[in-house]
């Protein structure tokens, strides 16, 4: 059989890691494929890995959303058609447009599409829910002609058969795995300052945003005088001001708080996970994020945004907060931070949650199972 690997979607975060790993498990045991085809993003990493053995050969799909458009519709039939490609399978996305006699195999890690009713959109303007809607129509449209769609959970399962309106059958669920590029790490040490990494992009629904208003709170609050926390975020300083309402912020408060790590490349998360005392995920949108299982591998205790997929995730390994509500967050932040056996009982339950996960080799196989399954 002929597969055509797409990437397209794939530009950084968790999904690149997940993605850099599957092609690396794919190039050190050969899979069940003839010839192996790679469609990716403009992203280094990918396009690296995409050039080696045992992939036969790779095209970088465009990110703008008119260049991709013509792409699909000039350049794609061609692709599947010179390489006599059989079967693609979409790495989290919603899948490519394809001929009939070719099958298609989509993970889904839309949760944006099944969830009309999350708090997320009560905080957007007007102008950003009806694009979000009409976005939502076409990328519905597209993911209900993949043939498979794999889902890391059964919350996913459920919202997106409803929201797509398919029969639970059509959807395989697929474990996740967690990153090669974590390892389990001693004890933070403790010192005056209490570290929360919050390891994720300024997607408004990642809530980052609302940490001003936490930290604000944390410094004018008598409650939490004895608590020094200080936030580690994967993006730049000017990137966050610029993210913020308004634009502006006091400089004293985000420089007491705030400490601005940068885009990390999958390589260097680990150092950012051996600084931190606790893992922070406030999202209102999620299928299933690695900073879940990273903090699990990595022993760290978790703080997570009180919903369901969370709490489908996580069970009695986080302690859960409401993201819009910046006392919630304050609270949960101050009473992690004074209780040591709380955070222990966290990390030992994230532990125990972790050890029912394959690892990657196991997770890349189960997938070219599905490729080779759904093609007979």
């Amino acid at each position: 059989m002929n597969v055509l690997l797409d990437f397209s979607a794939i530009r950084g975060g968790g999904g690149l890691q997940l993605a850099v790993n599957f092609l690396e498990q794919t190039q050190r045991v050969r899979p069940p494929a003839d010839r192996i085809v790679v469609l990716s993003s403009d992203q280094p990493l990918l396009r690296e890995l995409a050039a080696k053995p045992p992939i036969e050969a790779s095209y970088v799909c465009p990110g703008a959303v008119a260049r991709r458009l013509l792409f699909e519709r000039v350049d794609l039939p061609r692709i599947l058609g010179s390489h006599a490609i059989d079967a693609i399978y979409t790495f989290f996305g919603i899948g490519l447009p394809h001929p009939r006699p070719v099958v298609s195999i989509v993970t889904a890690a839309y949760p944006i599409i099944c969830y009309p009713d999350s708090p997320y959109w009560s905080h957007r303007p007007w102008h950003e829910r009806l694009r979000g809607q009409l976005r939502g129509v076409l990328r519905r449209t597209r993911l209900r002609r993949a043939d498979v769609i794999l889902v890391e959970t059964e919350v996913m399962r459920t919202r997106l058969a409803r929201s797509l309106r398919l029969p639970e059958q059509r959807f395989r669920l697929l474990a996740p795995a967690p990153s090669e590029y974590v390892t389990p790490l001693p004890p933070a040490g403790r010192d005056r300052e209490w570290r929360v990494l919050f390891l994720s992009d300024l997607s408004p629904h990642k809530n980052l945003w609302r940490l001003y208003e936490v930290a604000t709170l944390l410094e004018t609050g008598a409650a939490f005088e004895d608590v020094a926390v200080r936030f580690l975020l994967s993006v730049s300083r000017e990137q966050y001001l610029a993210a913020l309402p308004g634009g502006k912020a006091d400089e004293r408060i985000v420089d007491k708080y705030f400490r601005f790590l940068g885009r990390l490349s999958p390589r260097a998360i680990l150092g950012a996970y051996g600084e931190a005392h606790a893992i922070a995920l406030l999202s209102d949108l999620e299928s299933f994020s690695n900073n879940y299982m990273e903090a699990w591998k990595a022993g760290r205790p978790l703080i997570a945004s009180d919903r369901d997929f969370a709490r489908g995730i996580c069970g009695d390994s986080a302690l859960y907060v409401e993201p819009h509500a910046p006392a919630s967050v304050a609270e949960g932040l101050a009473s992690l931070a004074r209780d040591p056996m709380l955070a222990e009982r966290l990390v030992g339950a994230g532990k125990a949650r972790l050890s029912g996960l394959p690892d990657t080799a196991q997770r890349t196989q189960r997938i070219w199972d599905e490729i080779e399954a759904a093609v007979r």
